[in-house]
């Protein structure tokens, strides 16, 4: 049953599904549109909850060499928009009246080198949405502003996003492509020394806890989004998922680390503390993880960050944990994440929440100021959009956001995967350097699927 309903001016219709709706939609996706889309999976059940899909996107977009007659910076611009657009948020229709897809890299947040791939920031307004409540098995369809469309108009675009929902999933490349190469920018010896420095300088230096140090791997390849995305949500469901295209730069992604997720004025946060590479038993039993003292050291370290980079924006007395040492798979590694719920000030929005939580300590360390400086000096390249952040902000004020981390982009002359490890005294940094290999194997794997032997599977 189709339900049609207006929003202030979004026209919203209300259809069921079966099956994997996303994945259908994205294959009938022309790989030169311009889109994004934002997923939220279960990190237990591992099944998505929401997604979000944009379509005829108005984007703006903050390059490396931007200057502006305006004194407002990345989170203002946003922030103006949404004031522009705000509405009341009504019982069940969070992210139904429209809304903007904000992706900052690491860059802009830190007011760091300007060197780098991909713009500062992006900001992509869809006239057309895709929401989706996998729970409940409905769908919405939503023209954000009906009253710039005719009746007819309206009636065609809601079907046009109705077919895709329905169309026979098919694989978008041909295949029997070479398989990239991808080329560290730090040695293992390199990674070592920064490490050895770092850790040096934590135990003698009390505002330095850990650090978070990263390697970034780059082919010449030209990777193709979308068939790139499709296998990563087959081979790597993520709490959360993202994807965002445009003309000359894309960025995609599946991370296990939600910045924030804000609706009613109550904020969800996580942080993930430690990792462990998931090991074969002699006998072939379930692995054990049992947390040793330098991983309960890293978890300590970003429950620290996190706690402080809230204190500004919650009630205190609202805050707590729902889930602490908390052990999560996702890929080859086990994680230990903690999640907290808070009521956040009366006067503070999405974008403030945003503001506050970028850079996630787990992606930089502790103390933010000390561990941002000892990126900027140690780390040999600019980090793009890695541990940046994205996220999809609702008209109505409501918010689901992400870290940018295992995260791949392409620029057109080249593509990127990007991941970090907690260096704390205790590290060994040859283990933390194979461990950013590692976290970066999940989207590598599908670059060559979608490039090699894969992609006519993905129609299965």
């Amino acid at each position: 049953m189709n339900l049609g309903r207006s929003i202030e001016t979004a026209r919203v219709v209300e259809f069921s599904f079966s099956g994997d709706p996303v994945d259908r939609v994205l294959s009938s996706v022309d790989p030169a549109d311009e889109v994004f889309v934002v997923e939220r999976w279960d990190p237990k059940s591992r099944r998505p909850d929401v997604s979000y899909i944009g379509f005829a996107n108005k984007i703006e977009k903050v390059e490396k060499s931007s200057t502006r007659d305006s004194d407002l910076d990345e989170f203002d611009m946003l922030r103006k928009i949404l004031d522009s657009k705000r509405i009341e948020a009504q019982s069940g229709t969070a992210g139904l009246s429209g809304g903007v897809f904000a992706f900052y890299s690491y860059e802009s947040l830190t007011k760091a080198s300007n060197e780098g791939a991909g713009p500062r920031a992006m900001l992509m307004q869809p006239m057309h949405m895709l929401v989706f409540d996998h729970k409940r098995l409905k769908a919405y369809a939503v023209i954000v502003d009906a009253s710039q469309t005719s009746e007819q108009g309206a009636d065609e675009i809601v079907e046009r996003l109705k077919s895709m929902c329905f169309s026979q999933s098919t694989g978008q490349e041909k295949g029997g492509l070479e398989e990239p190469i991808w080329t560290p920018t730090v040695t293992e010896a390199e990674f070592g020394k920064f490490a050895a420095r770092a850790i040096e300088r934590m135990n003698h230096e009390p505002e330095l806890d850990g650090v978070v140090l990263s390697v970034q791997c780059k082919t010449t390849t030209d990777i193709p989004p979308v068939a790139s995305y499709r296998w990563l949500r087959r081979i790597n469901p993520s709490t959360y998922m993202f994807l965002a295209t445009s003309t000359g730069f894309s960025v995609w992604g599946a991370t296990s680390l939600t910045l924030a997720r804000l609706k009613g004025g109550k904020l969800t946060v996580e942080t993930d503390g430690a990792t462990r590479p998931i090991e074969k038993t002699a006998d072939g039993s379930p692995f054990v993880w049992i947390p040793n003292v330098k991983e309960v050291d890293e978890y300590e370290v970003v429950l620290n960050a996190l706690v402080d980079d809230l204190r500004p924006i919650v009630d205190a007395d609202s805050l707590h944990f729902t889930a602490e040492l908390e052990q999560r798979r996702f890929f080859d590694l086990l994680h230990l994440f903690a999640e907290a719920e808070a009521e956040v000030k009366h006067d503070v929005g999405p974008v403030d929440v945003m503001r506050a939580l970028s850079p996630h300590g787990a992606a930089v360390g502790f103390t933010r100021k000390r561990a941002l400086e000892t990126i900027r000096e140690f780390e040999p390249v600019a980090r793009g959009p890695f541990s940046g952040s994205m996220g999809f902000f609702g008209f109505d004020g409501s918010l689901e956001s992400s870290t940018v981390t295992r995260s791949m982009w392409n620029t057109g002359d080249a593509s990127f995967v990007h991941a970090g490890a907690k260096v704390v005294s205790a590290s060994d940094p040859a283990a933390e350097y194979r461990e950013c290999i590692l976290k970066t194997k999940a989207l590598r794997d599908c670059a060559r699927l979608a490039l090699v032997d894969g992609t006519t599977q993905l129609a299965n």
